[in-house]
């Protein structure tokens, strides 16, 4: 891992610029451009940075801890965090190095420099400074501890050892930090200029915050440390403040169970190097308020390592899913390579044991309100627990890729733990098709494909066959180290026969999928973990492309959910290179197949999901997502990557097309359009303004929606079927295709209409007046503000105005 030394600065604007401290050179951060820049002066430019999807959750059991609500990649940035209260452990004569006293400051400084100082009182030989200017800007927090350095430093270390010394001096410095918050002189760089309060809590609030672990320490100890209290903490004239013997008690148990080493190396490498790469000698020992929320692992997903600041800087390890905990290690883990020699490791130092916990309902609910709305994600959380038991209907079957396995093992691992902590068992079955064709390359046999099918000798189905065991043990092997039972099941399940073995080789088509080894696995709360080889009758081993595979498994376990794990994150247009969000089979599916780009895998895919879904419920679907979007792919409305749904075929006509000016009144009323809306319709009509009308039943004309697009302004959506919405995905499908015929599109609806926020979620920007919304998307901000113009106009002919600001604001909107 790279030193960490560099600043970089996140430009928003000139004057107001925040820097971050990173190892990774030029970086952004939600789309903002990161430069690198110099330190102009430490104490200034030393801030708190928080990756944007980094957040603070509750556990039951672990009380606080530290989450993420977005993805967050590998080699990120998750957090530079400033101490609370920070000391250097080397003594004078074993290194020329100290840490500068100033909290603001905290860089490791040479005794010899030119410009280093030390205090005139010489209370301390491990008190120094920077410079005078350092000295001057922490001589009140230094003034609290120098009269008690001065007497106890040059006893206490020989009397009471490293440990009791370092302690009760750092539990002196939260009390001295504590005192100048309390009386407002606290230096203002430190912990004030925040702007993630909202997460996260600060000062000495913080500190209250943090777990003393007090009833598991041995009785004991706590003794000793009362012992120490009482003697210099308590009975000391030479502080000027300290706290009640209780108070402090809980201080020093939270102290010993937070405080940070302050190293020069990280806590975990990763690849593994071997031999190890040691994080190097302690220089000093610290407190931070929000990397202690991160809980140990012995395979943790962060890392920590101070920087030369006093800053501990957090980096993601591997891709992080959205709502998965950021855990790190508590001790150096470049000795213990091995997950069992790390335990044995854990166990001695601390007293954890390891065992699997099922999250609350509540803690899970809390994580979702991050992925989605807090209703949306209970709707689908009571969706996919509610209905059937997770053994007669699993909630998932999800398809992943090779070369997910060779390069996303670990997020999709952690995804996989998500929904196992949740009491749901997704079907996994997965393919090695990236593995097997490197493979092959290496044996110098050329793959070859088929419309999309790889042809099969006996020597690429040995290799495929021992291939395929060694990828799924790897994925459970990859779960197992996070604590969640999966059971690989490489045999038993599909059943096949030729697909056309003088044209394929040993390829099978599968003719039965048998379910009992898989409701067996979740009924032992395991995830199934599935190959797609199949046998015959006669016990011939056949290859299976694993898209057809999980197609096949979905059909016969008919799971509320089917998700293709891809590493480009969905399907991707092979002529414009963007991500297809979403596809209606009903109406794109002939185009989509008659596309040049659309050939090989991608051709087979969407063919064998086009026949999946015609053999499940209309409701069904298939998404197409990266591992990291996979937890919100199945709790969220809006979702990530591709969703392919069998949808509805949507009609349309035009006013110059049909005048049959009865019909339409009756397909209107029917669905209940006002009579506003029906005198609108029928009067464009015989005033022969262009309309065009959507409807999914040609013989009724229904449900229907009308646009008005005459020339001179934007489209009007004049009605819109309410009966439809809820219903499956036609009033998405139709609104669709009004959106692939109208760029741009103006509509209104009252401010009590049930209909308002699925027609919010679709707009752009909205103004409300007068009882009625008025909603569009596609509108540039000159647009938007002539529109509003216009509907000024008309409340001016009914007495009502708008006033300049809310035409202001409603522009800035768009």
């Amino acid at each position: 891992m790279p030193t960490i030394g560099q600043v970089y600065q996140l430009s928003k604007t000139e004057e107001d610029s925040s820097k971050i401290g990173t190892a990774f050179g030029d970086i952004s951060i939600l789309g903002e451009k990161v430069r690198k820049t110099q330190f102009a002066n430490p104490l200034t430019q030393a801030i708190l940075f928080l990756h944007p999807h980094l957040t603070q959750t509750y556990n039951p059991l672990k009380g606080r801890t530290l989450s993420t609500n977005g993805p967050i990649r590998a080699g990120e940035l998750l957090m530079a965090d400033l101490p609370y209260a920070v000391l250097p452990t080397v003594a004078v004569g074993d290194s020329d190095h100290s840490i500068c006293s100033n909290l603001g400051c905290s860089r490791r400084v040479s005794r010899h420099a030119a410009n280093s100082v030390t205090c005139e009182t010489g209370c301390s030989l491990e008190i120094w400074w920077c410079n005078e200017s350092c000295k001057d800007e922490d001589q009140a927090r230094h003034d609290f501890e120098c009269a008690w350095l001065k007497k106890y430093s040059p006893v206490l270390r020989q009397e009471l050892g490293d440990h009791d010394y370092y302690m009760l001096w750092i539990v002196i410095r939260l009390l001295a930090a504590r005192y100048l918050e309390l009386q407002g002189t606290a230096p203002t760089n430190v912990h004030q200029q925040l702007t993630f309060q909202d997460r996260f809590v600060s000062g000495w609030k913080g500190v209250q915050l943090l777990r003393s672990n007090r009833d598991s320490w041995p009785t004991s100890q706590l003794q000793h440390w009362t012992t120490l209290a009482e003697k210099y903490l308590l009975q000391s004239s030479l502080l000027p403040e300290t706290l009640d013997l209780d108070t402090l008690i809980d201080l020093i148990c939270a102290e010993e169970t937070n405080v940070f080493e302050l190293c020069p190396g990280p806590t975990e490498i990763i690849p593994h190097q071997s031999p190890g790469v040691k994080r190097g000698t302690q220089y000093g020992l610290a407190v931070f308020l929000r990397i202690t929320l991160a809980n140990h692992s012995c395979a943790p997903n962060v890392t920590h390592q101070a920087d030369d600041r006093g800053r501990m800087m957090v980096t993601a390890l591997r891709d992080i899913a959205p709502g998965e905990e950021c855990c790190t290690s508590y001790f150096d883990l470049s000795e213990y390579v091995d997950l069992q020699a790390r335990r044995k490791k854990t166990q001695e130092l601390f007293t954890f044991t390891y065992h699997q916990v099922t999250a609350t309902r509540s803690t899970i609910a809390q994580i979702l309100h991050h992925i989605d709305s807090q209703r949306t994600a209970a709707q689908y959380l009571s969706h996919f627990t509610n209905s059937q038991s997770p053994t007669q209907q699993p909630f998932a079957v999800i398809k992943v890729g090779g070369a997910i396995l060779e390069t996303h093992l670990q997020t999709l691992a952690s995804s996989l733990a998500f929904f196992s902590r949740m009491g749901l068992y997704p079907v996994i079955v997965h393919g090695a098709g990236p593995q097997l064709n490197k493979i092959l390359e290496d044996a110098g046999v050329e793959p070859h494909f088929e419309e999309g099918i790889r042809v099969t000798d006996g020597k690429t189905l040995a290799l495929a066959r021992k291939l395929f065991l060694e990828e799924n043990l790897k994925l459970v092997q990859a779960l197992e180290e996070i604590g969640v039972e999966a059971r690989p099941i490489t045999a038993g399940v599909f059943q096949a026969e030729n697909l056309d073995q003088e044209r394929y080789g040993l390829v099978g088509r599968i003719t039965k999928v048998e379910t009992a080894p898989i409701v067996s696995a979740i009924r032992a709360s395991c995830l199934p973990i599935l190959t797609s080889m199949a046998e015959t009758k006669d016990g011939q081993v056949l290859n299976v492309n694993a898209d057809l595979a999980a197609s096949e498994l979905a059909r016969a376990l008919k799971p509320k959910k089917v998700v293709y794990l891809a590493e480009k994150g969905g399907l991707v247009h092979g002529v414009t290179g963007k991500r297809i969000e979403r596809i209606n089979l009903s109406e794109e599916f002939e185009d989509l197949m008659a596309q040049e780009w659309v050939k090989y895998g991608t051709r087979l895919k969407i063919r064998a999901v086009e026949e999946l879904l015609r053999g499940l419920p209309g409701t069904s679907s298939v998404s197409i997502v990266h591992p990291v979007d996979l937890q919100r792919e199945v709790f969220a409305a809006s979702g990530a990557g591709t969703l392919i749904e069998r949808g509805t075929r949507i009609y349309s006509t035009t006013s110059a097309e049909s005048r049959d000016e009865e019909r339409l009144v009756h397909a209107l009323a029917r669905q209940g359009a006002g009579d506003d809306e029906v005198r609108f319709c029928v009067n464009e009509m015989r005033r022969n303004r262009p309309l065009k009308m959507y409807f999914s039943d040609p013989s009724s004309l229904s449900p229907l929606a009308v646009v008005a697009f005459a020339s001179g302004g934007a489209p009007h959506l004049i009605t819109f079927p309410s009966g439809i919405m809820g219903a499956g995905a036609v009033a998405d499908d139709m609104f669709v295709r009004i959106t692939k015929d109208f760029p741009q599109l103006v509509w209104n609806v009252r401010d009590d209409d049930d209909r308002l926020e699925w027609f919010s979620a679709r707009a752009t920007g909205r103004f409300q007046h007068g009882g009625w919304v008025m909603l569009w998307y596609g509108l540039n901000q000159q647009e938007a503000r002539q529109l509003i113009l216009g509907f000024q106009d008309g409340y001016e002919r009914d007495g009502v105005g708008l006033e300049t600001a809310d035409i202001q604001g409603i522009a800035a909107q768009a």
